[in-house]
């Protein structure tokens, strides 16, 4: 029933409107962090300070998904030589599982997560866990991101 939906209709993403339905949108691309032992994540800069050293966990660019998204947005947005910096200057480790990454920022093992997706932030959010959340970079909103 289109009278449920946001403006009284679905949203198709082609110029027909009859081919590329978009179900859902979200805010994508921002790192999460562990605000108790990372302290607040105002810039995208910051995470090139020392201290983020091996303690930045990356869903895997080289695959599809919400890597590519994040990796994707940071060389757009601050160009190659950020990418590299941040990537490999930092030793950025990768993962496949964003709830594994998610639970390494809320344990500590890692104080920043990039490519975490909503469900595996929620899934802590929810719980009343306070050791992740989403950084509001002053220099870099994220994404819009719909499927």
């Amino acid at each position: 029933d289109t009278k449920n939906w946001k403006n009284g209709g679905l949203k198709f993403d082609d110029n027909a409107k009859k081919f590329m339905l978009q179900t859902h949108q979200y805010r994508s691309s921002v790192p999460f962090y562990n605000p108790k032992l990372a302290g607040k994540i105002t810039s995208w800069q910051q995470l090139l300070e020392p201290k983020f050293t091996g303690k930045i966990v990356a869903y895997d660019p080289r695959t599809g998904g919400p890597g590519q998204a994040v990796s994707t947005y940071i060389a757009a947005q601050f160009g190659l030589d950020f990418f590299k910096k941040l990537y490999v200057g930092q030793k950025v480790a990768f993962s496949l599982d964003t709830g594994q990454m998610a639970e390494w920022v809320v344990r500590g093992v890692k104080l920043v997560a990039l490519g975490v997706t909503t469900p595996a932030y929620l899934k802590f959010k929810n719980a009343g866990v306070d050791t992740i959340a989403p950084a509001d970079p002053d220099d870099g909103s994220g994404t819009l991101t719909g499927g």
